[in-house]
Parts: C-alpha cells; structure tokens; sequence
C-alpha cells in the first residue's frame, strides 16, 4: 500500500493485512500519534534513497475512521477499513462463530498463541525448544500443559474470597422520600416539611388522609456501591477470559496431574465467577461501565483492595489480547518464521539444526510477538549435500537492501560448506483478514514480481505463506514458474501436514541451486 494523495478519501479493502511503503525515511503518524506504526523494513536503494515499509495495526473496530499524516502533507488522510471485522467483546459467547465476522480471526489468533506458547512450556522444562516444539507441532496427540495465566493465579488465591465477598456485600444505607404509614414514619426532612403543610386538615392524622401515609425519609440497604460494581465487572471479565483461556488450552486437558489441575481449576473458577456474578445482580448490584476512580475502599479495605487489585491485572490482560488483534499480521509472520526452522528439520532428507539464537520469551507479546532473539533464528545444515541456510527475519541486516524492497517477512540464506556466494529464498507471509482469499491470486502475484526482479541469479525462488482460518479445510499447496504457494493455519488438521509439505519444497529449491 503506497502513501495515497491526502486530497482522497480512500477504503483499505480488508482482505490481507496490508503494509504502508514510504518513498523516504519520514515518519508517518497514524492517528496523530508518531508511535503507532511499527517499522516493518527500512533500506536503501540502489541510487542510495532511503525507504521504509510500515506495519498497520487492525483496528478494533473495522468501520472505525483512521489517518494518516505525512511530513511533506498539508494535512491528514482518512480511511477506513471496508468489508472487515470487529475485534469479538471478551465476554462474547462464542468467538468461532461463523456468523460472527470476527470469530473466526480471534479463534485463529488464539491458536497462535497457543503454538507460540509451546517454546514457553518447553524452555520452563528445561528442554531444546526446537526438538520439543517439533514434537509437539507434528504430532497433535503429544501431551502438553496447559499454560500458566493470570487467571490461574487467580484461581488459587481468590476463590474462596470472592464467594465470602458475594454472599456479604459491602452495603450502604441510603434514604429517600415515599410515602409510609404515619405510625413508622420517623425521619422528615425541609421538603417533608413542605409537603405535610401543603396537605388539607388541622392535625397530623387528618394531614394523613384516608390511607395515614405521609412523605417522609424512609432507609434502606444499597449494595449497588462502587466497589460492587467493580467486583461483578470482574466476575463477567474473568468469565470472557476464562473461556479464552480453555479455547487455547483445550485439547490439554487430561494427562498428568499440573494438567488436570490447571485447566479444571480455571474452569470451575469460571464457573464459580458466573454464578456469583448472576447472585449479586439478583440484589441489585449493575456492572461497573464508567471509567472507575477507586475510592477508599477499593483501595485499603482488607476485602475490596483484592477485587481492586485483580480488576486491574483482568484489564491488562484484555489489553494485551486487544493489541493481539491489532497485530496479527506480525502474530502470523512470527509463527511462520519458526515454522520454517521446523519444517526444514521434519523434511525427508532429515537436514540438521547445528546452531541457533538463544530464545526468550516475552512475559506480554510486543505488538504480536513473543520471542526474543538474534538474526539468524538457526542455522540448519545437510551435511550429504553440503547445503547450509540461514533463517533471518524481514529487516535483517545480513540481507542486502537491494532484497528487501521485495517486502518479504522472513528470508533463508542460502550457502554452501565451501564457502561459496550467497543466494537468497524470500518468504513472504500473507495474512488473511477474510476466509475467501484466493492463494491462486496470491501466487500468481508472486510470481510476476519474481520474473520483475533484476537479480534472479541470487535467488532460488520464492515462497508464499498464507493464513488460512477454517481450522476444518486441509492444507493447500500451488506451484507456480518461481514461486509456490501454502495456504495452512496453525491447526492441528493442517499444521503436521504444512511442515512435511513446506520442508521437501524447501530442500528442494536448495539442493537444486547448491
């Protein structure tokens, strides 16, 4: 997506998530906001211009208007994102309903989440992550635990405290004018007053009227204080990401006991959460939908401080999920980047993982992505065939800035064990923001700019990674002249199959240009 004319009014049509290219090294502000955008690649060409290509966040809310602005603009651009899909509400029912337009992208979303959490699990074992995420990703029948959450912690240490807080309330007592007999009526205040002289008689029953009622302050209990607002907002919250949470983890939920402990404990919290939650609506108690200032209470009550406490880390968690969505286009390229290092270690000419960048795990993912490492990701060798490649990421310095105007997400580095030039295989990872892209087209694409490029001699083809969000449809595959073409999802019905698929295509291309 090249920088439009700021005098258009333009629509991104959301069907992939697109990249921003800009013709200089300017920034761009999104929203009126310089931080916004994410780098995705910054190079030269070969009239030493410099260039930048940008990742656009999704918004939340598809028809929700963005803009744009440029250092060289009079003013800003608007656009809005047509045909898309707004982000699902964490307390939605059901996010993999196909009637919901954005249920099938956050169930996605979800089991990318779930892979990349499979290098947490096996790095906290103390284990090699590549050989057991390898296991884990070709054999879906692999045990694996469920992942440790907020929701967890919550589980263990509140559990109890939120049924003690649900059945005692904190509760406040109010008063208000209604009429009651004159026998119980107690308290009158200035307006009381008023309206008792107002009446017709000359003593105070015959004020009364037929039916002895006055207006007069009547008490009463209101458990529909802040604080309780608070506590059953966090209730709904911890149901919506409790069901989250059990969609990311099902499948986990039987085998050794840290298993079964994790994923019935978060289950009958949520459980639990719903019911209290229902109880405390039954007394009048209404959910907290203001910007919540917190007040004494909330903040130093030996109960409350609890709630105050939890509402804030479920509201982190939400947010983090929110900027899950905004990202997913670098969620997938992150996933898929990986995907190559396993599918070059499960081809059939069984090649060999020699070196690889120490992994971390971040404890919140930065704008769609978890791990921390070097470039190059591994180093993988046959050692038959005499071929080396190097997994390097889209902005890595070890590609030349005459590659990276081609846009791609990941690039294998091609060489020998003699020593001999470098070539390159550009990968480039499409995002789908809707079921109907067709890989065909995305291919075709591909291949046109592959037949474009003035140095083919450096390359060994091309290939295209495409989202796929139907966990049910099998895995395609689609040759072209230069480039081929995977459709495949992070599923357990597709991702085994992708590996082989992805890894003999590879081992291929390299062994024909070694």
């Amino acid at each position: 997506m090249d920088l439009p004319d700021p005098r258009a009014r333009p629509e991104t049509q959301a069907t992939i998530a697109p990249l921003l290219y800009c013709d200089d090294d300017q920034k761009v502000f999104l929203n009126g906001r310089i931080d916004t955008l994410e780098c995705f690649a910054s190079f030269r060409t070969r009239l030493q211009e410099s260039r930048r290509t940008w990742d656009l966040p999704v918004p939340l809310r598809a028809e929700e208007p963005q803009s744009l602005r440029h250092a060289t603009w009079r003013s800003d651009i608007v656009f809005r994102w047509a045909h898309g899909a707004d982000r699902p509400a964490h307390w939605a029912e059901d996010w993999g309903d196909l009637a919901e337009p954005g249920g099938p992208a956050y169930n996605f979303l979800l089991a990318v989440l779930a892979r990349m959490q499979d290098f947490e699990a096996a790095l906290s074992d103390s284990k090699d992550p590549w050989d057991s995420v390898l296991e884990r990703w070709i054999d879906p029948k692999v045990d694996r635990d469920p992942t440790m959450d907020i929701l967890v912690r919550h589980a263990q240490e509140h559990r109890v405290r939120w049924v003690d807080i649900a059945e005692h309330p904190r509760r406040v007592l109010n008063r208000q004018r209604e009429l009651v007999p004159l026998s119980r009526a107690q308290d009158l205040d200035t307006k009381c007053m008023q309206w008792l002289g107002r009446q017709p008689g000359e003593t105070l029953a015959e004020r009364a009227g037929g039916r002895q009622r006055v207006l007069a302050l009547a008490r009463f209990e209101n458990r529909n204080t802040l604080e309780n607002r608070v506590f059953r907002d966090l209730l709904e919250r911890t149901v919506g990401a409790a069901r989250e949470y059990l969609l990311l983890n099902a499948g986990r939920e039987s085998g050794t006991s840290r298993r079964v402990t994790r994923y019935s404990l978060v289950q009958q919290y949520a459980r639990e959460c719903r019911r209290l939650s229902l109880e405390l609506a039954e007394q009048g108690v209404t959910r907290a939908t203001e910007v919540v200032q917190p007040n004494y209470v909330l903040l130093h009550d030996d109960r409350y401080r609890h709630v105050w406490t939890a509402w804030q880390e479920i509201i982190r968690r939400e947010r983090a999920m929110d900027d899950l969505w905004r990202w997913q286009r670098r969620s997938w390229a992150e996933f898929c980047e990986a995907t190559l290092v396993m599918s070059l270690l499960a081809a059939q000419s069984r090649p060999r993982l020699v070196a690889a960048s120490p992994i971390f795990i971040r404890s919140e993912q930065r704008r769609g992505e978890w791990l921390l490492h070097d470039d190059p990701l591994a180093v993988i060798t046959h050692e038959e065939k005499g071929w080396v490649v190097e997994v390097l990421g889209g902005n890595s310095h070890d590609v030349p800035d005459k590659m990276k105007e081609f846009g791609a997400s990941v690039w294998l580095r091609v060489s020998d064990h003699a020593g001999g030039e470098y070539k390159y295989l550009p990968v480039w990872t499409v995002h789908c923001l809707r079921p109907d892209i067709s890989l065909a087209d995305l291919v075709e694409s591909a291949n046109e700019a592959y037949r474009m490029l003035r140095d083919k001699a450096m390359l060994v083809g091309a290939v295209v990674l495409q989202s796929m969000l139907d966990p049910h449809a099998p895995m395609t595959m689609l040759h072209a002249e230069h480039v081929t073409g995977f459709a495949f999802g992070p599923w357990d019905a597709q991702l085994p199959d992708a590996l082989g698929s992805i890894g003999d295509d590879l081992s291929g291309r390299i062994e024909a240009a070694s």
